[in-house]
């Protein structure tokens, strides 16, 4: 069993104290083991030929070694998933266990959960991967949890994805700093279990206006919101019966996440209550240690923390008559990535060709051939796919590439099997592919080349004629990082993949 990271300590303390647990009174001390599995995640890709992803490492959070290490569970990574496994005969500790950390008192949830980390190994998984082409994991990771998983698959595993649902969540780092106005009182952070049950506990609470006498003290960053209760904003009414407490406010607040563990939390701005109308700021976002680089964050609750759904869960019936534990599989899906195919033909050095097409496979057809100069200035005929098409571990596309070169006047066929987009070739996205198109296009060029231009610029520029489009697009994105040219871009999801073949 691995646990991630060592640089620094183990952060959270249980909600109850727990020991390692003990054999049964009398039991020899050379007893066997007896391990079944309480838990699989099964990482599966349709790029994959078998499906099977084996893109991943996957590691507990300290948190959760430290829990499994108590509760005598043991982590496996199998390559294309993980499992846990629990000893069948100590079950008995783990159900007391986790009665024991029922929260709120008599509501009979339990929120106690394991979470693990997926990072990636394979540097061409987002390249073949059906998520945000622009996503950076050091910024933003996934979040997958058991809590919303629904359906089952056809050999009965639990989608721990339905629907594909990916949960795209802000990283944020030990020390985050949160920009206030005036009208903000105070900066709270609730974990999972406090914004589910609507509770107004919070695991850190911050205030934004602090009494002078505690800063004098000691560190602003670890002053209480209970601490800076008499703290008034400027829009507060103050008491004159009470002596005024002198108070210094910032317009950042700084939350120190180090004491937490690595889970999803939510960010909320508590107004003042003279500014009751305006509501909480609220964000989710997910802590979690920087190295090795996280793609994805999986939570997995041992039971239904709120008894819906029971049977999507290991344990079952937690706090009736006969919990029992029954072993669930879940499958973690992902999607293979479909792209615009754009093909360069490069005829050879000074000949040109005649009747050029793409041909081959039935229902599958591209738009072109269009003259276009390539950045080094040779010559080149480009189509484009009028459909996209997906990315395949072992393409089931053959495409031959037939015309007439210069030398000869015969139609015939110049590659008999055009190699497929590769997942490993650089991307691009809508924006991108149409301002190259156009200045490429080589001048005087003859054949498809408006019907290209159109179909690649069709997303950014709708009915916009394509000549007072890209005039206002060059405008917009004159710097790539503007607020207005990311909206555009954003705003048009088809991907293109380049492929050079050479006559």
């Amino acid at each position: 069993m691995k646990a991630r990271g060592s640089n620094r300590a183990f952060e959270h303390g249980f909600r109850t104290p727990h020991k390692k647990f003990a054999g049964p009174q009398g039991e020899k001390p050379g007893r066997q083991f007896y391990y079944l599995r309480l838990m699989q995640v099964a990482i599966r890709h349709d790029y994959y030929t078998n499906h099977e992803c084996p893109d991943f490492t996957i590691f507990p959070t300290r948190y959760s070694h430290e829990l499994m290490k108590s509760l005598g569970l043991v982590f496996k990574d199998e390559g294309t998933g993980f499992s846990i496994f629990f000893d069948a005969r100590r079950s008995d500790i783990l159900i007391e266990y986790l009665k024991r950390q029922e929260w709120p008192p008599g509501s009979k949830h339990c929120w106690t959960r394991l979470s693990f980390v997926l990072s990636l190994k394979n540097s061409y998984f987002l390249n073949f991967t059906d998520v945000p082409i622009a996503i950076n994991p050091v910024n933003q990771n996934f979040y997958f949890t058991n809590q919303a998983a629904r359906g089952r698959t056809a050999n009965g595993d639990i989608l721990l994805n339905p629907g594909e649902e990916h949960e795209l969540l802000d990283v944020v780092p030990v020390q985050l700093g949160v920009v206030v106005t005036d009208h903000i009182k105070e900066v709270e952070v609730q974990s999972v279990p406090q914004t589910e049950e609507g509770s107004r506990d919070a695991v850190i609470c911050r205030p934004r206006c602090v009494p002078v006498s505690l800063l004098e003290k000691g560190n602003a960053a670890s002053i209480t919101c209970k601490e800076a209760i008499h703290c008034k904003g400027p829009h507060e009414k103050k008491d004159p019966a009470k002596s005024l407490v002198l108070c210094r406010c910032t317009d950042k607040i700084y939350l120190d996440f180090s004491p937490l563990p690595e889970d999803k939390y939510t960010v909320r701005r508590i107004p003042y209550p003279s500014t009751s109308e305006i509501a909480p700021d609220e964000e989710p976002v997910l802590y979690t240690e920087s190295y090795p680089v996280p793609f994805c964050f999986v939570s997995l609750f041992f039971t239904s923390p709120t008894g819906e759904k029971p049977k999507l869960f290991p344990v079952q019936d937690l706090f009736g008559p006969e919990p029992k534990i029954e072993s669930i599989t879940y499958e973690l899906k992902f999607e293979r990535r479909a792209t615009y195919w754009n093909y360069f033909v490069v005829p050879p050095a000074g000949e040109s060709i005649e009747n050029l097409k793409i041909e081959g496979e039935p229902g599958i057809f591209f738009n072109g051939p269009c003259s276009v100069v390539l950045p080094n200035q040779t010559k080149a005929y480009r189509f484009v796919s009028k459909k996209p098409l997906p990315f395949m571990e072992q393409s089931t596309f053959r495409f031959r590439l037939c015309g007439e070169l210069s030398t000869t006047t015969q139609n015939t066929i110049l590659v008999k099997n055009l190699p497929v987009a590769s997942a490993e070739q650089v991307l691009q996205d809508e924006l991108a592919a149409c301002l190259s198109l156009d200045g490429s296009i080589n001048p005087g060029s003859k054949g498809d080349c408006r019907k290209l231009k159109s179909q690649t610029c069709r997303c950014v520029c709708g009915d916009m004629p394509i000549n007072k489009c890209l005039k206002l697009i060059k405008r917009i994105c004159a710097d790539p990082r503007s607020p207005e040219c990311r909206q555009l871009r954003s705003a048009c999801s088809r991907i293109y993949s380049d492929t050079f073949v050479y006559v």
